[in-house]
């Protein structure tokens, strides 16, 4: 079986298809193959996603309270997890452990095989590329597969320690906003409201004056530019005006 079987009964399949067609095409060459338990790597305390269901089934039948639902709730660890699917990469081959898998975990492991790359770089947990994916479809943004591309390429490069190129790439694109601040990673974010792990080594006064030429002698940090990414989709996926026209300057002006 090929993922594309999985991937035309998701919900989103005609936005996918309208989107991302070469993911699309792609799909019908990636091969299916069953579960087995050792891809379960990632596993954590996956016991209690089994449980959590359990009790939402019993929940659903009234045949406990939610007093009862939420009592037990409280009883559970804070975190668990339960892979659901996996990609061998090389090899162009999915697995998934659910017969009918969730959306998400499709495109997911489709991912995988169709960027080749790995979790820090695809994953929406680390603000990977998957993050950008979901935002072009859930936003209906004209992007396609090539800003994603993109977007990997700068994610990268940055984690090879490539920060000063990455960073010269990213404001000579912001610079076309005209914005009243210094070409700077940091003075970007704070002028959309947030920052980086890195403001405790921002000397106090340059916080509050975004155009002083002393930004210059700031340094990014590899964390830095990273949370400046990050920043850029959650902004820009809850429509804030300034992330959202960050992302355009970085792919469509």
């Amino acid at each position: 079986m090929k993922a594309y079987e999985y991937l035309v009964r998701c919900p989103s399949f005609p936005l996918i298809q309208r989107k991302f067609p070469d993911f699309v095409e792609f799909s019908k060459s990636v091969e299916v193959i069953p579960w087995q338990e050792e891809f379960a790597v990632a596993d954590y305390n996956p016991e209690v996603i089994d449980y959590l269901e359990f009790l939402e089934k019993l929940l659903q039948m009234q045949a406990i309270t939610q007093e009862e639902f939420e009592k037990e709730l409280s009883k559970l660890p804070s975190y668990a997890s339960k892979t659901g699917g996996v990609a061998f990469i090389e090899e162009n081959v999915v697995s998934f452990r659910e017969e009918n898998p969730e959306e998400h975990i499709v495109v997911h492991e489709i991912g995988h095989c169709y960027f080749r790359e790995n979790d820090r770089v695809w994953s929406a947990s680390y603000g990977g590329g998957e993050s950008l994916f979901w935002l072009i479809l859930r936003k209906d943004l004209p992007l396609n597969e090539l800003a994603v591309f993109q977007y990997h390429s700068w994610l990268k490069r940055t984690l090879e320690g490539q920060v000063k190129e990455v960073a010269r790439e990213v404001l000579k694109k912001l610079s076309k906003l005209n914005l009243p601040v210094f070409p700077h990673i940091y003075t970007y974010q704070l002028y959309a409201g947030t920052m980086g792990i890195d403001a405790s080594k921002i000397p106090g006064h340059l916080l509050f004056d975004l155009e002083n030429k002393e930004w210059e002698r700031v340094k990014v940090s590899r964390e830095g530019l990273l949370s400046f990414f990050a920043n850029l989709l959650v902004g820009a996926s809850l429509s804030d005006s300034i992330f959202s026209a960050y992302l355009q300057a970085l792919f469509l002006l």
